[in-house]
């Protein structure tokens, strides 16, 4: 079995290293990450108008495995210039990393009602009052265990969902935020995405979880006329924001928005982004470690 390659860093806190996931998911030769036992960790979902104490601090090292000396030689260039982070590059004799990361990948729980399970794990039976999402996670690409990912399952469950509903899913990713959004009971879920290997994971996600075309459609653009009673959209700031103006425009009259993929610290400036297209909508903020989610519906509907 070839070789892989550590690339080893230390983190003041959770949120850098958060950040530095998030540019690694998809890249090419990125075999997945370990943490040390005293990575700082708080599962504490935070329901407010507005979220203190959201930090968590706490020095740890964390180990990024690679399948080359070159992607890991590349990722010590983007901690240092990027982030300014010191690393060391280390060797290691050939092992099946997705295999030891399986066995320690036992799934993820989201309030109140959600649970995230390996496809691999057939002792897991049904349970009751839990929706049971099933997946096959990637080391490389999506788990579930991202506070984000987490915060939207929580805001889908929160909303006073109808089965007539009609869901974009912007940004899929892995798929997880549409299965859900399936297993609420929407009419329909277009997903759009354009990353290969998100589609790929997100047709995997689907098989498994027995969803058909019909049921979720992957796009890799909006719809120019289609209206949408629910809009998911679980991606970076940036394009939040750029993506604004289009996405409010695909909304059906009183229909909500749940936005994430940002910090606390961007709340406000996404908020006005938004808002100033929808003077009759308020906002509810959702937040865990420093990550936020956003619920934007008619004031009467919060």
């Amino acid at each position: 079995m070839k070789p892989s390659f550590l690339v080893r860093s230390c983190f003041e806190g959770i949120r850098d290293y958060e950040q530095v996931i998030a540019d690694l998911e998809g890249e090419t030769g990125f075999l997945g990450s370990f943490q040390f036992e005293n990575r700082p960790r708080s599962r504490t979902l935070h329901l407010a108008d507005e979220c203190e104490n959201l930090s968590v601090d706490g020095e740890f090292d964390s180990d990024f495995y690679f399948s080359s000396r070159e992607s890991a030689e590349n990722f010590k260039i983007t901690l240092k210039e990027r982030w300014s982070k010191d690393s060391q590059i280390q060797e290691i004799a050939g092992e099946d990393w997705n295999q030891k990361w399986r066995e320690s990948y036992t799934g993820v729980e989201a309030p109140p009602f959600w649970k995230i399970v390996p496809e691999w794990n057939k002792k897991q039976e049904e349970i009751e009052n839990k929706k049971i999402i099933r997946m096959n996670p990637s080391l490389g690409f999506g788990t579930g265990e991202h506070p984000t990912t987490q915060l939207c399952l929580s805001a889908l469950a929160n909303l006073d969902f109808q089965v007539d509903w009609e869901v974009m899913d912007f940004g899929s990713g892995s798929g997880i935020l549409s299965v859900a959004a399936a297993m609420m009971g929407a009419k329909s879920v277009d997903a759009i995405e354009i990353d290969d290997m998100a589609l790929e994971s997100s047709r995997e996600i689907f098989k498994i979880n027995n969803l058909s075309e019909k049921q979720i459609r992957l796009l890799e653009g909006i719809p120019q006329t289609k209206k949408y009673n629910l809009i998911l959209a679980n991606i970076l700031f940036s394009i939040l924001k750029e993506k604004s103006q289009e996405l409010v425009k695909a909304l059906k009259p009183n229909a909500a928005l749940i936005l994430s993929g940002f910090f606390v610290t961007d709340v406000e400036g996404l908020a006005a982004a938004y808002l100033r297209h929808l003077p009759k909508y308020g906002q509810r903020l959702l937040a865990q470690d420093d990550w936020a989610c956003l619920i934007l519906s008619p004031k009467d509907h919060l």
